[in-house]
């Protein structure tokens, strides 16, 4: 039975009924629509890159340097600000430090050691990576040499001067220095003498120049400088005499064996031998530090320093 053979009253129904259906049907796509809007958060997709540089053009051309950050690269900018208010400036998501090691979590790490480089301590990342785009590799802001130099002015001096460590004349303090945060003083790859062997094991030169038991344990930086010297071999610019001239056996028993290095008396004892004003030091009533088995070196290089007098530190 078709509607047009119903009477009117039936026909009435089945438009009802007609009517309702397409209520629901269109309700059901205005809330498809709705659950859409809410998985956006109750906005609907914006373009960003569009939307963000048609205000801040200056920041879109930083997308043809060589080196882009992610973020940027895929145009989600509000990964790391925020599209409308921020307690932080720029509108960032959160502070620098903190919103960085959000992504990259190694340095969080690196960061937790007991020696961190003080700008990643103060979560200032902008001091040396750029946020956006750069042109040297991990973002920086400079070359290494020139942007270490920055905070570490003394850097300029040393490659003025006659014999530069490789890694400082190229730039290249990485190759000493942890970057973000060490285990070991002055931010070091490795303890001394271990960071200096990473290089220097198996350098000839090096062999010749010291016995075995030397290069093993001794203290590098006690004889070089690992920056830059004005003398040959990187030495300190203060030498004993006996060490300058190669005289070694002047205050060693023997310089190969088991013994290698070993006094050939006392420390007080070997100084005074030459230094005889020493011994009457050590008649007096007050003397400073002369009684221990350190003796003169407690304040004194025994081989060379840069300071005068060989002393070992800055006098106050």
């Amino acid at each position: 039975m078709s509607p047009r053979t119903l009477r009117p009253a039936a026909r009435s129904v089945w438009a009802i009924l007609l009517l309702v259906v397409m209520i629901f049907g269109a309700l059901g796509t205005v809330r498809a629509e709705d659950e859409d809007e809410d998985e956006a958060g109750g906005v609907p997709p914006v373009d960003q890159p569009a939307a963000c540089f048609g205000c801040h053009s200056n920041i879109e051309a930083a997308n043809q340097m060589p080196h882009v950050h992610a973020a940027f690269e895929d145009g989600e900018c509000s990964n790391c600000h925020n599209p409308h208010a921020s307690r932080h400036a720029a509108l960032l998501q959160e502070e620098v430090g903190d919103l960085c090691t959000s992504c990259h979590d190694t340095i969080a790490d690196e960061m937790r050691k007991p020696v961190p480089h003080p700008p990643v301590e103060q979560g200032d990342c902008t001091q040396c990576h750029e946020p956006h785009a750069g042109k040297q590799d991990y973002l920086l802001v400079e070359r290494t040499g020139p942007l270490c130099a920055t905070c570490h002015a003394v850097s300029e001096q040393w490659t003025s001067q006659a014999d530069v460590h490789d890694p400082v004349r190229k730039g290249q303090c990485y190759r000493c220095h942890e970057v973000h945060g060490s285990s070991n003083e002055h931010l070091l790859t490795a303890v001394v003498p271990d960071v200096c062997q990473q290089c220097h094991a198996k350098d000839p030169k090096v062999e010749r120049a010291h016995p075995e038991k030397a290069i093993r344990e001794s203290d590098c930086t006690a004889c070089h400088d690992p920056h830059a010297s004005d003398a040959p071999h990187l030495l300190r610019k203060n030498q004993h005499a006996p060490f300058a001239g190669g005289d070694c056996k002047a205050c060693h028993s023997s310089t190969m064996g088991p013994s290698a290095f070993a006094l050939e008396a006392s420390v007080q004892q070997v100084c005074s031998g030459c230094h005889w004003e020493a011994k009457s030091f050590a008649e007096k009533k007050y003397h400073h530090n002369l009684d221990d088995a350190q003796s003169c070196v407690n304040c004194h290089e025994p081989h060379a320093a840069n300071g005068e007098h060989l002393l070992s530190g800055d006098q106050v």
